[in-house]
């Protein structure tokens, strides 16, 4: 029948759909803490406060492609960075005493800094830092085969790598 599939099938599906809870359960911790971070210091926090923050860590997820556990904390951190970052700016702004203004600044600038370099990584984890590498002279031999031309493999960030 062409409806029956094999053992191995069933383990490999059985083995994804696995994968995929385990990721939307991380994701789903790594949501809470965002919501614990952000909610933080407010007694009662309402339906709809809960349902935007929800809607806002959602949003930040899809539009910096956070797809799984470890994009997703990456991208919550991103987040938090920021965040202090436009504190720590608004800071900086309010105080007359330039020591202070230095202070802040000084931490915004390291602040900044961070998020640049959490930035790279995440670029980096999407797949998106390729390397093109040129291959100039190539022996083949009795038995051997090559390939000539563009050939297109899947990375390890899940992008395409072309060879």
């Amino acid at each position: 029948m062409d409806n029956e599939i094999s053992v191995s099938e069933t383990e490999d599906l059985m083995e994804t759909n696995n994968d995929v809870n385990v990721h939307r359960e991380a994701i789903s911790k790594i949501r809470n803490g965002y919501l614990v971070a952000n909610l933080a210091g407010q007694e009662k926090v309402s339906d709809k406060e809960m349902d935007a923050k929800t809607e806002e860590f959602n949003d930040l997820m899809a539009s910096l492609g956070a797809d799984d556990g470890l994009k997703a904390m990456l991208v919550s951190q991103m987040a938090a960075v920021h965040k202090l970052q436009q504190l720590a700016f608004t800071a900086a702004k309010s105080f007359t005493n330039i020591e202070r203004q230095r202070l802040f600044i000084k931490n915004t600038t390291m602040l900044s800094n961070v998020f640049v370099q959490q930035a790279n990584l995440l670029h980096k984890l999407q797949g998106n830092g390729q390397q093109k590498v040129i291959v100039e002279h190539v022996h083949v031999y009795n038995g051997g085969q090559a390939v000539v031309g563009n050939v297109e493999t899947i990375g390890q960030g899940g992008g395409k790598v072309k060879i």
